[in-house]
């Protein structure tokens, strides 16, 4: 019985590692685009330049 159980723990977890970082992607692009300014042009900083 004990290796029903721990086969049943295997597939959980491997069906959860598909679905999850996908859900974790979209998560974190959705609340990117919706906070205000540019990612992009805010992490250099107010001393970065246009090539940083």
């Amino acid at each position: 019985m004990e290796g029903v159980a721990l086969l049943s723990l295997i597939l959980r977890r491997l069906a959860w590692s598909v679905p999850l970082p996908l859900v974790a992607t979209m998560l974190t692009s959705v609340l990117d685009s919706l906070a205000p300014g540019d990612l992009a042009r805010s992490l250099p900083g107010a001393d970065g330049t246009e090539a940083q």
